[in-house]
């Protein structure tokens, strides 16, 4: 499985990476670069924050679903957990589903979402 992991701490980028050994993933620290990589490279999974440098996350993902290979890729936003309603209306609109780092973790141990 490969997975694109865009957050603007790379610390946190690794650190999601370390969750999923058994996959291929690839980290970013940067809205603008992320969207590159998803505009030319087939992935799986596409895990942001919302929080970006250049391009945000929302603006991101939009893009994505218009204009990519990765049009129907699953995406997990990463939040704090204390998103505003309009976050989460908006994530809903993109077809993103918001995640906070704790439940990503959560990931490592579930083998389901994987097949």
């Amino acid at each position: 499985m490969k997975v694109l992991v865009v957050h603007r701490q790379a610390s946190i980028a690794d650190h999601i990476k370390d969750q999923l050994p058994q996959c291929i993933v690839t980290c970013v620290t940067c809205g603008w670069v992320g969207l590159s990589e998803a505009r030319t490279k087939h992935y799986d999974l596409v895990i942001s924050s919302y929080d970006l440098p250049v391009v945000t996350g929302f603006e991101m993902v939009r893009s994505l679903r218009m204009f990519s290979i990765n049009m129907q890729v699953p995406v997990i936003m990463l939040t704090d957990g204390n998103e505003t309603l309009s976050y989460t209306k908006l994530a809903g609109r993109l077809k993103a589903s918001m995640l906070t780092l704790k439940e990503v973790q959560k990931m490592k141990y579930t083998e389901l979402w994987l097949n």
